[in-house]
């Protein structure tokens, strides 16, 4: 039996101000509790894994929406989070995170192994071998950094709760999810999309009547934009990712789909 492959040492990225970090599917109709939740409950100390974990593109984040109802919620938002501050995040290219069949202790075991193997000046930091740490994403968070790795086929960001906070990051709800109330099971039983409100909300000399009807504006071309859904599609959160996201780009409703600051491999 071939043994399994050692990992490769983690990389860095430090991703500027004003970058497009990704989307996060967030319980309710903005960020604001999963904020508090991120501020009063740490959780990381006593969860392996415990963060929150941010998609690089919208189709992704939509993929996570009936994960919400499964916990009790009634509606779910996705939201844009754009750094407010440079982010130091480690990129772990181990192919094997994405690997159902393995534990996560494993799964924290082989992170953990590249970080020993990873320069100290990659990072600015290493792990002692054999130090104890009660949460993977917790310690990187104690350094100040967040974690990129795969989940099964896409990559995803694993963010600390400390780093999780309105002083780093904006977050902007783009669409409200309602659950279904006629279909069984966590099915997604409408949308509504919210136009970037931009700048003007802070803008006294622009006229609130003017604003208003801009906005208008705005729902009606995105009403004229999105396909009609049926509840075949609505409860398929996988397929109506990829449907929206197309038709976003398509029409420029949002100035991205997806984040751009994770580099290719070498």
């Amino acid at each position: 039996m071939a043994s399994t492959p050692l990992p490769p040492p983690l990389r860095q990225v430090t991703i500027p101000s004003g970058t497009l970090l990704g989307f996060k599917a967030c319980p309710g109709n903005d960020a604001k509790r999963l904020l508090k939740h991120a501020s009063i409950d740490p959780g990381e100390s006593v969860s392996l894994w415990s963060g929150i974990y941010v998609q690089l593109s919208l189709a992704q984040a939509i993929h996570y929406v009936p994960n919400q109802y499964e916990r009790g919620e009634d509606t779910c938002c996705i939201c844009t989070i754009v750094t407010k501050q440079p982010l130091n995040v480690a990129i772990s290219e181990d192919p094997l995170m994405a690997d159902v069949s393995i534990s996560s202790t494993d799964k924290a075991g082989r992170i953990l192994w590249a970080l020993e193997e990873t320069p100290l000046d990659v990072l600015g930091f290493r792990r002692i071998p054999g130090e104890y740490h009660p949460s993977v994403v917790g310690f990187f968070g104690s350094h100040d950094c967040a974690l990129c790795l795969l989940d099964c086929e896409t990559y995803e960001l694993a963010l600390p709760h400390a780093l999780f906070t309105e002083n780093r990051f904006h977050f902007e709800t783009v669409l409200v999810f309602p659950k279904s109330t006629l279909i069984p099971g966590e099915v997604i039983g409408g949308m509504e999309f919210l136009p970037d409100s931009g700048d003007d909300d802070n803008d006294k000399d622009v006229d609130p009547q003017q604003r208003q009807q801009q906005r208008r504006v705005d729902r009606r071309a995105v009403h004229e934009a999105l396909p009609t859904l049926g509840r075949s599609e609505l409860a398929d959160a996988a397929s109506l990712g990829s449907i929206l996201e197309e038709r976003f780009e398509t029409h420029n409703l949002l100035p991205s789909v997806r984040a751009d600051w994770l580099p290719q491999t070498p």
